[in-house]
């Protein structure tokens, strides 16, 4: 559904330009802007996989993968039995071992921003270029992974190095049509912004509307499973 939806979309903004096009060329005007032109089809073309390389993919598939890992290790259901003290003592000694693993590598973190790692800042001072900033979604996996594949192992939801490397990978299968669905959604994010609807519509806060249509495919996924779960 998001990626029909991002197509008819982008089919919208092409109609749109189309009609712009011919009131300015009715009312004798012309606009380089325009999609629906000779440099807008030819800059749509040029620019069309750079538009689709610009999608944040890498952010995108370490979530998904840190949320597979969770999900799949069996943490939350294990903390949720905790508290209403319905525990195994295999369970209770997997939640303990994760929080072991989980301290450990929280300790590591803190460590590495003292010098000469100091990852929160860069050569000049600042946190915006520094390690920690760039690498973020790296060092957020690994902080996750530890814990849960400990918990998965020692509570016998992981049996092997093939669970666990399915439970990284099962939330990027699970969203697979969402990944496909940010291909039509970058092509329109670009025809918009080159046509001038973005910056008309948000102004400064544009990045709103790209977050929006990034994350749509993925709440949509979740809400239809869950509404398929059920029924």
């Amino acid at each position: 559904m998001p990626t029909i939806l991002y197509g008819c979309a982008l089919f919208a903004v092409w109609l749109y330009s189309w009609v712009r096009s011919l009131v300015a060329l009715l009312g004798g005007e012309r606009s380089e802007t325009l999609l629906a032109s000779s440099d807008g089809v030819r800059w749509f073309l040029r620019s069309s996989v750079g538009s689709v390389e610009h999608m944040p993919w890498a952010v995108i598939l370490i979530l998904l993968m840190c949320s597979g890992v969770l999900a799949s290790c069996g943490i939350f259901p294990a903390l949720g039995r905790l508290l209403r003290g319905d525990t195994s003592m295999r369970m209770r000694r997997a939640l303990w071992s994760a929080f072991v693993a989980a301290l450990i590598m929280v300790l590591l973190l803190l460590s590495a921003t003292l010098y000469p790692l100091d990852i929160f800042r860069s050569v000049s001072g600042t946190f915006a270029a520094s390690p920690m900033a760039g690498g973020w979604p790296l060092l957020l996996f690994v902080t996750l992974f530890v814990p849960s594949a400990v918990f998965g192992i020692v509570g016998g939801a992981f049996r092997g190095v093939d669970d666990i490397v399915a439970a990284v990978s099962s939330r990027v299968k699970f969203h697979a049509c969402s990944l496909v669905a940010l291909v039509p959604a970058a092509l329109l994010l670009a025809s918009m912004e080159y046509e001038g609807i973005t910056a008309a519509l948000l102004g400064d806060y544009s990045f709103l509307l790209e977050f929006l249509v990034i994350i749509f495919p993925f709440v949509y996924r979740l809400f239809t499973n869950n509404k398929q779960q059920h029924s």
